[in-house]
């Protein structure tokens, strides 16, 4: 486990997932590790004109003309914040998502996870601590 990465008890016997956690406005959020490509800072954000109102604009990474959303107005999230990273997604197309910070990449116990408040891409909650709600990038992008 790197340094980044922490366990938060999911031990051998226990199933669990690696996620990247972070924050949506004051909400943590977070996604299977394996949904993501990279974590960079926002910058260079250029706004394209008449696209829907989730998308923010493009960024050039690397070459690539990468589509960047913000998942708060995809998710209906109240939040009123300023977005300093944009977490990259593995995906058909080019696309990174805006979000306030990220915390690090943990492993989670599934039996933590409360799947009663499951809804559409919110898989549901883990109530381990500190009530971190897991989405499905790939479904919440599907519902655009």
């Amino acid at each position: 486990m790197s340094a980044r990465e922490t366990d938060t008890g999911a031990d051998d016997r226990t199933e669990a997932l690696t996620v990247l956690e972070f924050a949506l406005g004051s909400q943590r959020c977070c996604m299977r590790i394996e949904c993501v490509v990279e974590v960079v800072r926002t910058g260079g954000v250029t706004p394209m004109p008449d696209t829907p109102a989730h998308v923010e604009g493009v960024m050039d990474l690397r070459g690539e003309t990468t589509a960047i959303v913000d998942p708060t107005k995809l998710l209906d999230f109240d939040t009123d914040s300023s977005k300093s990273k944009v977490v990259v997604l593995e995906a058909e197309e080019a696309v990174g998502w805006l979000v306030d910070k990220v915390y690090q990449v943990r492993r989670v116990a599934t039996d933590a996870l409360d799947d009663t408040v499951a809804s559409g891409s919110v898989k549901g909650v883990f109530a381990d601590g500190d009530h971190v709600v897991w989405i499905e990038p790939d479904e919440v992008l599907g519902a655009q």
